[in-house]
């Protein structure tokens, strides 16, 4: 089964003076082995042809197996991602490594590495995700940091959002012929708690849109 994890929005209010965290950045994606994520993910596939809407939802955990040294004798934390098949059984179907640099995250998956988060995390900075990899440039920015964020029944205090993709054509309040939007947010202490990731054209109706939502979490 081929899945998508995909990313919505929210503007933050201008501020009068840039906010910068003085927390290390990977409080916001705490690293150990022994850890585990589960997560709930809803799919949603827009057919505009045949007039119908096909949605889905599943249970994934990504648990951290190990740590692996790169060729600098860096750590990096290898993922393994399952598939919820009963109540009791799990099907491994991909794995990814994640690590922390001193000015980054970065994530490797399929032969892509990704810059998630960049350091130090201040208001509206900017930086382009995919600067280690071979696909475009796209600019990664954050959006809200130190806010408050509820998923699900878990309620947190202080998170960080990162928007990856946000666009609209054309503008509102015009009617809008496309919806593209991706974005990630991480709670301090806990790491990615929420994924928003859609691609909609409005013209004929048709595209997708997949939420993540953390369900339950264990920290080792």
């Amino acid at each position: 089964m081929l899945i998508l994890l995909f990313s919505l929005s929210f503007f933050p209010n201008c501020k009068e003076e840039t906010k910068i965290i003085k927390d290390t950045g990977k409080d916001y994606y705490p690293l150990s082995v022994g850890s585990y994520y589960i997560y709930e993910v809803d799919s949603f596939l827009y057919d505009g042809i045949n007039k119908r809407i096909d949605s889905s939802s599943i249970i994934i955990k990504d648990f951290v197996v190990e740590i692996i040294l790169d060729s600098t004798g860096h750590e990096n934390f290898r993922i393994e991602r399952s598939i919820q098949v009963d109540s009791v059984t799990w099907y491994a179907y991909l794995s990814y490594t994640s690590a922390i640099h001193p000015l980054s995250i970065q994530s490797f998956r399929d032969n892509y590495r990704e810059v998630r988060m960049s350091f130090p995390i201040t208001d509206f900075k900017t930086w382009d995700g995919n600067i280690y990899s071979s696909k475009a440039f796209e600019e990664f920015k954050y959006i809200g940091i130190q806010e408050p964020f509820e998923v699900g029944n878990n309620a947190f205090t202080n998170t960080v959002t990162v928007l990856h993709k946000e666009f609209y054509e054309p503008k509102p309040p015009l009617q809008p012929l496309f919806d593209i939007y991706k974005k990630e947010v991480f709670a301090k202490g806990v790491g990615m708690v929420y994924r928003v990731d859609r691609d909609l054209d409005l013209q004929d109706d048709s595209g997708y849109e997949i939420v993540l939502k953390l369900k339950s979490y264990s920290i080792k």
